[in-house]
């Protein structure tokens, strides 16, 4: 079985680069990684969340995200300015993920079977995996504690 997307189709050239929306009444964004071209899915946690202020490797496992949370701060990555928000990210760069950049790389075997194996993941799959992420965040209690603190 191959990859969703054939090698040649560059669908991220017409994707937008940039998508700011709300999900769940969290901020959200879809933004593309400069040097790789692969999208990255955020979700903003508000202040007075449990959840706000958690490193990424301490969020919960009942917060989906594709392979990992892979990023946690309060800079809004859109501005680079904190604006409120605890800012948890996924990416798409793992195994298995295409990533757009891999058209630059070479043609040996190890390379072409990748290519052939991996699946692009399109602006549509990041905006519903953060959507997904986003009720979590939302309907997410913690162990013995509050949704919202005081």
């Amino acid at each position: 079985m191959g990859s969703q997307y054939s090698f040649e189709m560059s669908e991220w050239k017409t994707e937008p680069d940039h998508i700011e929306f709300e999900a769940s009444g969290l901020q959200a964004l879809v933004l593309r990684a400069g040097g790789l071209g692969h999208l990255t899915g955020y979700v903003g946690v508000p202040k007075n969340h449990v959840l706000f202020g958690l490193d990424m490797g301490d969020i919960p496992s009942e917060i989906p995200a594709h392979k990992g949370w892979t990023y946690a701060s309060d800079l809004n990555p859109a501005t680079g300015k904190a604006d409120g928000n605890w800012w948890i990210r996924f990416d798409c760069a793992h195994a298995g993920d295409l990533i757009p950049a891999m058209a630059n790389f070479d043609t040996t075997m190890a390379t072409a079977f990748a290519r052939e194996r991996a699946v692009y993941r399109n602006v549509d799959y990041v905006r519903k995996t953060v959507e997904q992420a986003a009720d979590a965040v939302k309907n997410y209690m913690g162990p013995n504690v509050a949704l919202f603190r005081a």
